[in-house]
């Protein structure tokens, strides 16, 4: 049930990270079916160092109540595009383990080269990828099974 929302300015949320994210959360997605009673349980910044002035600013955990909260914010966050906070644009993921977070990174390169072709695909929890190509939907748990499938049909960048 967390979240992880990158490109709040270091220091926003002053003393109180999870009164400061339900305060955005509520008036970034209340317009949506977002329950009336959004609860962050707790909220903080990555524990690394803190940058130096004018550097990336640490990403923020941030563990609601209710999943699905987390889910119509995901949901929400795909319909609006783009969303900001003081000028500066807010992107929100899911919070994975590290472990998983570095499987999806794995599908960086096949993910590039679909795109370049114009073949749908879809990153599924917690690895896997789907791809549509014609009439077919199709699932791999790797990217080299990807890249064997593009190989295989010549599909080239």
């Amino acid at each position: 049930m967390n979240i992880r929302v990158v490109g709040f300015p270091e220091g926003s949320e002053k003393n109180d990270p999870a009164g400061f994210t339900q305060k955005w959360l509520t008036e970034v997605f209340g317009k949506s079916e977002l329950v009336q009673n959004l609860v962050v349980e707790r909220a903080h910044r990555i524990p690394f160092k803190k940058p130096l002035p004018g550097g990336t600013p640490r990403a923020m955990l941030i563990k609601l109540l209710n999943s699905r909260d987390r889910d119509v914010i995901m949901q929400f966050k795909r319909q609006q595009g783009r969303i900001e906070y003081e000028g500066n644009q807010i992107e929100i993921y899911p919070d994975y383990s590290r472990n998983t977070q570095l499987r999806r990174i794995g599908f960086k390169e096949v993910k590039k080269r679909m795109a370049k072709v114009g073949i749908k695909y879809s990153l599924l929890y917690p690895a896997k990828m789907r791809i549509v190509y014609g009439d077919q939907t199709l699932f791999f748990a790797s990217p080299e099974e990807i890249s064997e499938w593009l190989d295989r049909k010549g599909i080239d960048i």
